[in-house]
């Protein structure tokens, strides 16, 4: 799928493309023009090179979509790769490459899936004043902007997930919590992997040595920038509460564990006075001293008796059943 925004300072139009060709006329006719690939074939990726003269190298990062964040200057052009990151029970994260020079932005997208540049189309469809007047440079900050935004509601929603868990713990309904624990624990190290390497990038980008930024739009990036810091401080939260539910969660089963040792335990010393008492006496008591009246049986095993209810009385005292 293809889709190009066109726009000058008057004018603006945004149309799905069938053949990548095409773009060329846009170039000559608008001042500022967008297009925006989803994923491509090899053969879309090869006339990207054709019409914008890009690095072969960087159409390859487009097609390999296991890069990591980063930018790349190539001197009338940058490249950029950033990660979008969604959360649907399950996080994910798809790459986004960007080409921005003069006149000109390509994205290539590894898939459509959440289309967190929607609302970028919108706002040129409707000819919004801000975006008309400024160029290029100040398009790449919105799409970079929309994608560390949408990194919030993701680590929001992880963070509820983890809230969940914790209830559960301390509710002792503990049947899946760790199952839980290590998915959420995945699902962090993956938006770790995406998200840092996006902070040096913008990082980079923030020192404004790249062709085709200007200074009016620095103070866009160093905004950004901020927010990326703040992901990264909520993102590292979340993996201090994640941690802390393991803990949690090990603990009560420890003392769990613990507490049904120590009932066997004291179930054991109390059990052990009928095995003294019947250790030392053999009770080889015969049957006609039963008859004969005898109350050598009877007495050991009141003694008996009396030993354990003692004992049991002892372990309440002392608070430990």
């Amino acid at each position: 799928m293809q889709r190009i925004a066109a726009y000058t300072h008057s004018e603006s139009e945004i149309k799905d493309l069938k053949d990548t060709c095409e773009v060329s006329d846009y170039l000559k006719r608008y001042s500022v023009v967008w297009l925006d690939v989803v994923s491509p074939t090899q053969s879309e990726i090869d006339k990207l090179g054709e019409i914008f003269n890009f690095h072969r190298l960087a159409l390859e990062d487009c097609l390999h979509t296991t890069q990591r964040a980063k930018v790349d200057n190539y001197e009338d052009h940058f490249f950029l790769i950033l990660k979008v990151a969604n959360y649907n029970g399950k996080a994910g994260t798809y790459q986004l490459s960007m080409f921005v020079g003069k006149n000109y932005i390509v994205t290539v997208r590894e898939k459509n899936e959440p289309d967190v540049i929607k609302p970028i189309f919108e706002k040129i469809a409707i000819k919004n004043p801000t975006i008309m007047r400024n160029g290029t440079d100040y398009l790449c900050y919105l799409l970079i902007d929309v994608i560390v935004d949408d990194y919030l509601p993701v680590l929001d929603k992880i963070d509820d997930e983890i809230e969940e868990i914790e209830t559960e713990i301390i509710s002792e309904n503990t049947k899946d919590a760790i199952d839980r624990i290590f998915k959420l624990k995945k699902d962090l190290l993956l938006l770790r992997k995406a998200i840092f390497p996006t902070m040096e990038a913008i990082a980079c980008i923030q020192r404004g040595d790249l062709p085709h930024l200007g200074k009016k739009t620095a103070v866009y990036f160093n905004d950004v920038y901020d927010h990326i810091v703040e992901v990264v401080d909520l993102l590292e939260t979340s993996r201090e509460l994640i941690s802390g539910a393991l803990d949690i969660h090990m603990s009560k089963t420890q003392n769990t564990i613990n507490e049904v040792a120590k009932m066997f335990a004291m179930f054991a010393i109390i059990l052990m006075w009928p095995t003294v008492i019947a250790g030392i006496f053999g009770m080889n008591f015969k049957i006609d001293e039963y008859e004969s009246g005898s109350f050598g049986f009877y007495l050991s095993l009141g003694i008996t008796l009396l030993l354990m209810i003692a004992t049991w009385i002892y372990f309440k005292q002392k608070k430990w059943i």
